[in-house]
């Protein structure tokens, strides 16, 4: 898993492996609230693509995913299985 602060989020990237030789990418977003002065969660770790080759190509799949939620303020879609 890597942390990466975008602003005022935090992007939790997630590869889980699948067998032996393939990666599925997930997401969870965290926001600052100013109010509470800690990051709280703006989207639950979910699924966010088709299992990659290697934990590197998870991880940045994730973190495509990550700044599309940032840009959209939409949750991000689970892929289809």
């Amino acid at each position: 898993m890597q942390i990466e602060t975008v602003g005022k989020y935090q992007l939790h990237l997630i590869a889980h492996e699948v067998g032996d030789t393939r990666w599925d990418p997930f997401l969870a977003v965290m926001r600052f609230d100013e109010d509470a002065q800690d990051f709280v969660c703006a989207m639950e770790k979910r699924h966010v693509g088709h299992p990659c080759a290697s934990y590197e190509e998870a991880i940045e799949v994730a973190r495509q995913a990550g700044n599309r939620f940032i840009a959209s303020g939409k949750p991000v879609g689970t892929a289809a299985a």
